[in-house]
């Protein structure tokens, strides 16, 4: 299972990144991925993955300057 969630993580990170934008990307990957671990809750799986977006907004968009939108359509 944890291979499962890992793997598909990286998946949804890759479809959404183009779809979607780098906010809900980074999101749902660190989200899916972490579910991999066998103690961990949702709600830690969420405080985790919510921790992660804003550090990688912060470091991708407004640091690096990576070119991909935070969210698309807006």
């Amino acid at each position: 299972m944890g291979l499962g969630c890992i793997v598909s993580g990286i998946l949804l990170f890759i479809l959404l990144a183009q779809y979607a934008g780098l906010l809900p990307a980074i999101f749902f990957c660190v989200l899916v991925s972490a579910r991999g671990d066998r103690t961990a809750t949702w709600r830690s799986s969420f405080v985790l993955a919510a921790g992660v977006t804003a550090f990688g907004i912060f470091l991708f968009s407004w640091l690096l300057g990576v070119q991909i939108p935070i969210i698309r359509g807006v």
